[in-house]
């Protein structure tokens, strides 16, 4: 292939250029998918039924949780809510006060 010198140095450049900010992540997956979005909208619906159904379980729980979240805009009840946003979300639970730490010794995902 021959191609002069000065054909390669005044090339064209046919994309976008990268962004210029980088996109601060809300969740731990960016971009989301078909089986995160069941995940959150199952998590939506748990919530709502425990705000309504259970209220002493989410003020008890509320009670517990630690950590301090400024301005947080996740409806944080108990560690199941953690899965998806742990990573930009400064709420946690004690290992004592996780009713649900047994699901970490099963074999999969959590």
């Amino acid at each position: 292939m021959d191609v002069a010198p000065d054909a390669i140095a005044t090339a064209v450049i046919d994309h976008e250029p990268p962004l210029a900010e980088a996109t601060i992540p809300t969740t731990v997956q960016p971009g989301g998918g078909l089986c995160f979005g069941l995940e959150a909208a199952w998590g939506r619906a748990r919530r709502a039924w425990l705000h309504r159904v259970r209220p002493g379980y989410v003020r008890r729980m509320t009670a517990i949780r630690q950590g301090q979240c400024d301005g947080c805009t996740h409806d944080i009840v108990d560690s199941r809510d953690l899965k998806l946003v742990r990573n930009v979300c400064g709420y946690w639970f004690r290992p004592e006060d996780d009713r649900f730490r047994w699901r970490d010794r099963l074999r999969i995902a959590r």
